[in-house]
């Protein structure tokens, strides 16, 4: 096992944590009602935006690479960081408030390639772990991996109920924001599968899909058997109860989320014969 630095860690972590959130930030921004979408708007350009979308993921990769201990990480991070902080700065001219973001930048690549960090991505200085160390780190990488499950559930229920929705996102472009709302779950589970040591990947996904696909049956149906209600009718909002009406595709992906789930619950279950 390599003996990883500290400041590896946090490098990676923050990496993974930054691009995640600045990903959804500007997704959740940019489909929010027109008043928020006109401030992005005059805020940054479609090819800061863009920018901006690529490097948070590019950001998210590297940092899972670098936590892997991949030496192509810290050299793409290395490559395109100051390379992204050029262009923005040309696109939006050069200011004094952008110098504690290249400062930031160049900490991180002068901890990305000190001595020690040379050591960790070359696998020398490894060592043997003790049980109990073991024991505990892969516990949490459970917990880790477990949380980021919980996580992509959460946004696939939350996908079901906004596919209710006759009109969802700006200009009511629903299929583009439900296209952009898989990307959120789809990171969280596939940062789940790097870190739980559990069971096979078919049972975790149908898990995941089974439990978030009932829920959001549970939700939705609660909702319909409220709108039925001449009690509930009342006290519902009229244009709440106008907009909740695509029904088609909203059991589709419900539909598809139990069938697909249930399928791949029965696959994972099944012992495997090749052996």
């Amino acid at each position: 096992m390599k003996e990883r630095p500290i400041s590896i860690t946090i490098i990676s972590w923050l990496f993974i944590i930054g691009g995640i959130g600045a990903f959804a930030g500007m997704v959740f921004m940019y489909n929010r009602p027109a008043t928020a979408t006109a401030s992005l708007s005059e805020a940054l350009t479609p090819i800061q935006l863009g920018l901006a979308l690529v490097l948070s993921i590019v950001k998210f990769v590297c940092g899972i690479l670098i936590l892997k201990a991949k030496h192509i990480g810290r050299i793409v991070y290395a490559a395109s960081a100051p390379l992204a902080w050029l262009i923005g700065a040309i696109l939006s001219g050069f200011s004094m408030t952008l110098i504690p973001s290249l400062v930031l930048i160049s900490v991180y690549i002068f901890f990305l390639f000190t001595p020690k960090a040379n050591k960790y991505f070359s696998g020398e200085g490894a060592q043997q772990p003790s049980p109990k160390r073991t024991a505990t780190s892969r516990t949490i990488l459970n917990i880790i991996g477990i949380c980021c499950f919980i996580a992509a559930g959460f946004f696939i229920n939350m996908m079901g109920i906004l596919s209710f929705f006759a009109a969802t996102g700006p200009d009511g472009d629903k299929a583009s924001f439900l296209g952009i709302f898989c990307i959120p779950p789809l990171i969280f589970y596939l940062v789940g599968l790097a870190f739980y040591r559990g069971a096979n990947w078919k049972m975790t996904t149908g898990l995941i899909l089974l439990i978030s696909g009932s829920l959001c049956l549970l939700t939705a149906t609660t909702i319909l058997f409220s709108k039925n209600s001449m009690k509930a009718v009342e006290t519902v909002s009229h244009g709440f109860s106008v907009t909740f009406g695509d029904y088609t595709s909203g059991f589709t992906v419900i539909a598809l989320c139990i069938s697909v789930g249930a399928l791949l619950c029965l696959l994972g279950r099944s012992p495997d014969k090749s052996s």
